[in-house]
């Protein structure tokens, strides 16, 4: 990873999203700037919830909405 400044990440995920991502930031070792990561943690619901809330969020994409959250209806 490249930075000529300091870098802050604000990650909205589920919690096993964390335990996958975690461990890798952690690999940054000595790094010449601050780099901030932040994580908001979501259950599945609530991001249902906020999908629903939205309103025309859709995706075709074979990673998208409609292969990690089955149960959404778009």
């Amino acid at each position: 990873m490249y930075a000529s400044r300091p870098v802050q990440f604000h990650i909205i995920c589920d919690k096993g999203a964390i335990a996958y991502l975690e461990p890798r930031f952690r690999l940054l070792k000595h790094p010449l700037h601050p780099i901030t990561v932040r994580f908001y943690p979501l259950t599945p619901q609530s991001m249902l919830d906020r999908i629903a809330r939205e309103g025309s969020l859709s995706t075709g994409h074979a990673a998208g909405a409609r292969k990690s959250l089955p149960t959404l209806q778009l």
